[in-house]
Formats: C-alpha cells, structure tokens, sequence
C-alpha cells in the first residue's frame, strides 16, 4: 500500500487553518513591498530536494551549511538564506508551517517564510483564494506566455477558485506503465510498447490481461498500492464536499479489484517499497508492471541489483490505462514575504528557465517543461539502458497532457492514506467491505473533526 494515515498531522490541519486565515495583522505583502528586500529568506520545505536545486542552479548562491546559504538580491545586498527542513512523516512539516503561515504576515519580517514547498495531496489547502496565504504568481510578476510551457495539469492544481496560479511546480511526476519485457512477450506474444499499450487500455482491459497473466503464471502487479493511482485519477468527484467525505466509485472499485486479484495471487498489500515490492524487480518474481514516475524507473528500479531485470534492460514503458501523477514538488511565495522579488527569482529558475530545467531533467528529476520533455523525445540517443535501451520521453509527455487533477482536494493525501490502511484487512480476505468502510469512517471521525465520513 502507498503512502500511511497521519492522524496528528490531520488534526494539526483543521486547527490551524480556519481562524488564522483570517487572521490580518497589517504586515506587508509582496504586492506591496516595493522597496528594499529583506535580509533573511525563510524557506521551508520537507527534504533537501529544492535546497540542492537552488545551489546548483541559482546564480550567486553560496551555501555556508547544510541549512544556511547567501544570495545577491537586485539591490545588490547580500541576503541570508535559511532553509528550515523537516521530514513530513509524523506530520511535522506540515505542522510547521500550518503553524505560522496562516498569520505569516504578524511576525518581524526576518522571521517571516518567504518560500515553501507543497506536495500534490495537500496543496489545495495554501492555493484556495479564502486562505490567501500563497502569492498569486502575477503578483510575484510572472506571465501567461512564461507559465505557457509548464503542464497544463500542475498549473490546474495550483491554480485558486478564480483561476489565479498560486504556485509552480519543480517536478512533474507523471505515471508510467513500466512492463517486464520477458513475461509480454510470453504472455501476450509481444514487448512492442504500443502492442502493449493496445492490450491495458482502461482498467477492464487491464483485467483481461491480469487474467491472461494469472494463465501464464505470472502476477499483475507486486502490491495493492500500486494499482491505488490508476483507480483515483479516474473519480468522479472530490473526496469532500460541504464538509461530507464520499467513497467515490472508482475508490471502492479499485478495493473490489484487489481483492479479486489477491484472491487470484495477483498481488499483496505490502507496503511500497517494502521487501516485497522490491521483489517483483527480479526476474525471478513474476511481476509483470509498476506504476511509477520516471525518476523512481531511473533510481529505484535501475539500481535493483546486478541480476534484476533492469541490469538486463528488461523493462519497458507505455501509457497505461490512467494518466496520474504519483505527487509533485511546488514552490510558493508566502502571503507576508519581504523578499518577493528574490522568492519570483527562486521560482522562475526552477520551474520556467529552460536552460536550467533541461539540466536539472539529466539528474532523474522529471521536471515540468513541455519543451525540455519534447526535445528529449526527439532525441535518438535518449534510450534508457534499464528499458533496452527504449525513448520513454514521448510516452511521459502524451501521459502528462492527459491527466486531469479538477476532483482533486485538500484533504486527498491524508484520505487517500486512510482508505489504503483501512482496506488492507478486506482486500487480505479478513473482513467485508463494509466492516472495512465502518474502520474508514471511523478513523475519519477522529482524525477530522470538520469533517463527516458516509
């Protein structure tokens, strides 16, 4: 199963938002700072990845510390940067930052977050125009011709009720089918990816090959969790709504379907990453396909051994029956920030500045730049050993213009976690679908207290 439920970092959540959004102490804005700079950029984030990326790329930055750096601002001042980072597994990222963003402009402006990072599953909760606690990117002085080139799907997600882009994304990790070329040639009598692609083209043809498989003696996929992507990207509506939480349809059926397919020895509920998930990346698993964004393929799976299937070249990629994003990284100026104009800097390197981006694509950061992703599906010497030496570029782009995030919520990353725990025991076997709803709603109640689960 991907992902674990964090209760504490939930509740966190719903305390802090509501009454410090409100919250208007008369600080400045980035609109209205239009003298001179700050001396301190506070940035946030819940691992090392933008810190690396802003000392590789970001033009006069030194770093003195593994949290500490220097940056030139436009005036020719020499800027502290100090990078606050905490894990997000027990919640305390986000907890840091719900902590102060919300009444971010109360506090002196060195001490103020100037940037912060946000993944997919809880971004809408700092994009929504009734928070107002990100800067709309118009604001920070960007245009729709330099936004143009990023996916359309990232700029969707970040963007508020009225349509203002609130913050850019540093990656886009768009989902790949990645197939063991061995078992389709077997099984299917074919490795060719748009053969391939033919035979998984929504999810009940992903069943009929599942089938197909199970014939052959081999299994669709190593755990549950790796399926959960392609059933969320296809509901039909948000996990809440005025304040109701809803099983979508698509949710109970990716349950009902694995269950079916644990029932077949098709799959585990193993945790992803876990031993066995690793185990379908030898030869000798049976796993047929992962679901995964291009970096995980370039790390994880490449790095899997001496004797592994991908030491072979013995994977493949193709579109898959869902377009989905597994979670992207993205960068947002703080309501309050005395330094807006050194945030837009920071921002425009990583998310718009082609150069840069097409750098940063060869360190296995699938970056969101259509023209960089383009011009690399060009490339006839851009074949990736691990998949036989196969382009995957073309694929990741034609998937990256087909994912659709409008049902896609705040609360979607703690939801999401809680389903996959509380549907583990069904689709083991243990109890019915309905015990394991009454364990959802249940853990929804506690960890929610705004929120009503039926």
């Amino acid at each position: 199963m991907r992902g674990k439920a964090i209760c504490s970092l939930i509740c966190g959540v719903v305390l802090a938002a509501s009454p410090c959004a409100a919250a208007d102490s008369g600080g400045v804005s980035a609109a209205e700072n239009t003298g001179t700079e700050g001396g301190t950029l506070q940035i946030l984030t819940p691992d090392t990845t933008v810190r690396d990326l802003v000392g590789a790329y970001l033009p006069g930055y030194t770093a003195t510390d593994d949290t500490h750096g220097t940056v030139t601002d436009a005036d020719g001042q020499t800027v502290t940067v100090v990078w606050t980072i905490l894990d997000d597994a027990d919640g305390s990222y986000q907890n840091q930052v719900d902590g102060q963003l919300f009444s971010n402009e109360g506090y002196l402006p060195d001490d103020r977050i100037d940037l912060f990072t946000a993944s997919t599953g809880y971004l809408r909760k700092y994009t929504g125009s009734g928070a107002d606690v990100a800067v709309p990117l118009k604001e920070l002085g960007f245009t729709d011709d330099e936004l143009a080139f990023q996916y359309n799907y990232t700029k969707n997600a970040a963007s508020d009720e009225d349509g203002q882009i609130r913050g850019a994304a540093v990656e886009a990790n768009v989902g790949l089918m990645l197939y063991n070329r061995a078992i389709a040639k077997s099984v299917l009598g074919t490795d060719d990816p748009d053969a391939v692609a033919s035979k998984v083209t929504d999810l009940d043809a992903l069943k009929q090959t599942a089938g197909a498989l199970s014939n052959g003696g081999s299994r669709l996929v190593q755990t549950a969790g790796e399926l959960y992507p392609l059933y969320a990207a296809r509901r039909g509506a948000p996990w809440v709504t005025d304040g109701t939480v809803r099983v979508d349809a698509s949710l109970k059926q990716w349950a009902d379907d694995c269950r079916a397919y644990a029932d077949a020895g098709q799959l585990t509920t193993d945790a992803y990453g876990s031993d066995e998930w690793k185990k379908g990346l030898q030869p000798d698993s049976g796993c047929f396909a992962y679901f995964e964004p291009l970096h995980v393929i370039q790390s994880t799976v490449a790095d899997s051994g001496d004797q592994s299937v991908a030491a072979g070249g013995g994977w493949a990629v193709c579109a898959g029956p869902s377009a989905f994003t597994s979670g992207d990284l993205y960068l947002l100026a703080a309501r309050g920030t005395d330094n807006p104009t050194l945030d837009a800097q920071i921002i425009r390197r990583l998310t718009v500045d082609e150069d840069s981006m097409s750098a940063m694509e060869g360190t296995a950061l699938d970056v969101n730049s259509k023209p960089v992703i383009r011009a690399l599906a060009a490339d006839g010497n851009a074949g990736l050993s691990v998949l036989g030496g196969q382009n995957p570029y073309g694929v990741l782009d034609g998937n990256g213009k087909r994912i659709d995030v409008s049902k896609g919520s705040s609360y979607d990353s703690e939801l999401d976690d809680l389903f996959q725990s509380a549907m583990k025991d069904y689709i083991d076997g243990r109890i019915t679908y309905e015990e394991a709803l009454r364990n959802f709603r249940k853990n929804v109640g506690r960890c929610f207290m705004n929120l009503e689960a039926k």
